[in-house]
């Protein structure tokens, strides 16, 4: 799931700085359009479970984010700030663990 964000927020400069950080709505597909191919790229999360998992993602992160800050989490993201991302993310992550665990029984 670190991979996943990490993926998602590794594109956020382009993405803002494409749209000049003032067309939301480009910026939120790009999000999770960035994230739901990262979280399906191995095949064991479908695409309907990424999709509810990277909303979960952008909605917390915007609660305490603005765009622009994330933009500058995106180009400057080292262990710490990821370590804080995964943490205010962690709602969307047990979720999406309890789905996963659903599914196998």
């Amino acid at each position: 799931m670190k991979k996943i964000l990490l993926s998602a927020l590794i594109l956020l400069p382009f993405t803002l700085s494409a749209q000049n950080r003032k067309e939301e709505k480009a910026f939120k597909k790009s999000y999770i359009n960035a994230c739901v191919n990262s979280a399906t790229k191995e095949g064991t999360i479908s695409e309907k479970l990424a999709k509810e998992y990277c909303n979960c993602t952008l909605e917390r992160l915007l609660k305490k984010y603005s765009y622009e800050d994330l933009a500058v989490i995106g180009e400057n993201l080292d262990a710490e700030q990821m370590k804080k991302l995964l943490d205010d993310t962690l709602p969307c992550q047990e979720e999406l663990a309890r789905k996963l665990k659903a599914k196998k029984d």
